[in-house]
């Protein structure tokens, strides 16, 4: 009788924990956005709209971390790279995202009032107690940003891999496309991060020690990867480290 080899019944296990992970992430990224779509739709007022707009970026409320759908998106969807062929990722990515969204609309509706009450908090605004639900042109909007965001992760990844500037295409043609349907632009709240961090402000300063520390530890994982699935690019970096502490 054939039995499976350890090592291959640990890779597939592994697939299944990343898979789950960028779900996960898609899930935080996705529930962020339609927990704050209803508060625009009660109140369009311009000082609405800008709490709507920094409470889905985490920069309204008591969020802990700045972007923390961002950060969370990146980290699983970066993980689950690392452990196939860029076109097996993608699949992966499109498979678990219904179950991500089915998720993050069933929580908006806790996360609606939670949002509400961040804004009488903040700003005294008090909203109706019958809160809409999540709008569809909403729910597009939050899809597209995170589609935005996962092909700039990958690109980032693909980039890394083939020393190559090339993949950013896809990502920079789907950027102008968000700031068409989004008036919320990377500007704004790169400005506002910014002026916070001028401030003091200490979510804003570690949410920017945390943005480098992610990096890092990504591109490491990275390096990793290559080494293991690449022995020759491995055996060349021992002799290059060999030859450089002589």
């Amino acid at each position: 009788m054939h039995r499976l080899r350890p090592s291959l019944l640990f890779r597939g296990t592994e697939r299944v924990l990343t898979v789950a992970l960028v779900g996960a992430a898609q899930a935080v990224f996705l529930w962020m956005f339609l927990s704050a779509d209803p508060l625009e739709k009660a109140a369009a007022s311009e000082q609405v709209l800008r709490f709507a707009a920094d409470w889905r970026h985490g920069m309204a409320g008591n969020a802990w971390i700045y972007m923390p759908g961002f950060f969370a998106t990146a980290a699983a969807v970066w993980l689950r790279s690392l452990r196939g062929p860029p076109a097996a990722t993608a699949v992966d990515i499109i498979i678990v995202l219904p179950a991500a969204f089915c998720l993050a609309a069933l929580a908006s509706a806790r996360g609606t009032p939670i949002a509400a009450s961040d804004l009488w908090i903040s700003t005294g605004i008090a909203l109706p107690s019958l809160l809409p639900r999540p709008s569809s042109a909403g729910a597009l909007q939050g899809l597209y940003t995170l589609a935005t965001w996962t092909v700039f992760v990958l690109a980032c990844r693909t980039a890394l891999a083939r020393r190559s500037w090339w993949p950013f295409a896809a990502p920079a043609v789907l950027s102008i496309g968000l700031a068409l349907i989004r008036p919320w632009t990377v500007d704004d709240f790169v400005g506002l991060w910014r002026s916070r961090v001028a401030a003091g402000d200490t979510v804003a300063c570690a949410s920017l020690v945390a943005v480098g520390a992610l990096a890092a530890l990504l591109a490491v994982a990275a390096h990793r990867s290559q080494r293991r699935s690449n022995p020759p690019y491995a055996a060349g970096v021992r002799r290059a480290e060999i030859t450089s502490s002589r």
